[in-house]
């Protein structure tokens, strides 16, 4: 059986398509969905490399099957750590604080700094508005929307900039990535738990599914539009 033979990993959707059932609309849904579905299919994938690799022992092919093999036990493991992340989002015992993002965006700045002058890529943030959240899970949607830039730039990304304004009794905030590539994404795909099975997309789903749950413990929303680049919006309540 040949490497390009082997199926690919499928979407939360496109499983329930075929099942004729509505693909799981909120976190939770997805979240028992997932468990039922998508943690079984790389584990099944690493079975059937497992076999195949027994069954070409000592032949080329056989070490690619292994490797294979590890590659989705690592999705697995990527799986699982995001369901238990996302479990943990509405369990912490932390409570909310009133402070200004522009603090905990220069300490994420400094985390990914390395990675994002390697890539060349701008991060700028214009964030002085006082909002009430969970410091650490703040933390956590910065890291998510900057790791997601870093995962999907190819080479199009010249800058990513975080900007924020009052709106009512709420703290709107905008992210826009100069990113062509992150465009091929559709909406609906943002915010899947397990977007896509494709390794290049898969923190699509799982980053921003995670962000966007902070957000909403916190008391806000969070949205992609489109424009002339893709947008992610948030909102906090205001301090």
């Amino acid at each position: 059986m040949s490497l390009q033979k082997m199926p690919m990993l499928e979407t939360t959707a496109m499983s329930a398509k075929k099942l004729g059932l509505n693909p799981p609309k909120t976190d939770i849904d997805r979240f028992v969905y997932a468990i039922s579905h998508d943690l079984n299919e790389p584990l099944r994938m690493v079975s059937s490399f497992i076999k195949l690799a027994q069954n070409n022992a000592g032949k080329e092919s056989g070490g690619e099957y292994l490797n294979m093999a590890l590659q989705n036990a690592d999705q697995l493991k990527r799986m699982i750590n995001a369901l238990v992340d996302l479990s943990r989002v509405t369990r912490t015992n932390q409570e909310k604080i009133a402070l200004k993002p522009k603090a905990l965006l220069s300490e994420v700045n400094s985390m990914y700094r390395s990675e994002l002058q390697a890539r060349e890529i701008v991060f700028s943030f214009d964030c002085d508005d006082e909002v009430v959240v969970v410091e650490e899970q703040l933390i956590t949607v910065f890291k998510e929307l900057i790791q997601n830039v870093l995962d999907h730039s190819g080479k199009e990304v010249s800058s990513y900039h975080i900007s924020s304004k009052q709106l009512g009794d709420k703290v709107e905030f905008v992210c826009i990535a100069q990113n062509d590539c992150l465009k091929t994404i559709t909406l609906n795909q943002i915010f899947d738990v397990f977007s896509s099975g494709k390794k290049s997309h898969h923190h699509i789903g799982m980053g921003l599914t995670l962000a966007r749950a902070c957000v909403e413990h916190n008391g806000g929303e969070m949205w992609a539009t489109e424009g002339e680049h893709l947008e992610i919006r948030f909102t906090l309540p205001k301090a």
